[in-house]
């Protein structure tokens, strides 16, 4: 996590609240030594740790919607 302060790209952090393998705080401190302008970090509320297969459809949606606005 030391290097994560050069990354200045565009990022998107993606979650379960019921995610147990990575606790909520790493995110919220990675997310936090990102340098990029333009970072989100979201929160799927009925995942878990694979948010991809927790919630799929919005996952996809989020992720299309994501590449469009920072071509």
């Amino acid at each position: 996590t030391d290097k994560l302060y050069k990354i200045t790209i565009p990022v998107l952090l993606a979650r379960g609240r019921y995610d147990f393998t990575v606790p909520q705080q790493v995110y919220e401190e990675v997310f936090e030594k990102i340098n990029s302008e333009v970072k989100y970090n979201v929160t799927f509320n009925k995942s878990e740790h694979a948010v991809s297969h927790g919630e799929t459809d919005l996952f996809v949606d989020m992720i299309k919607d994501f590449i469009t606005e920072n071509k």
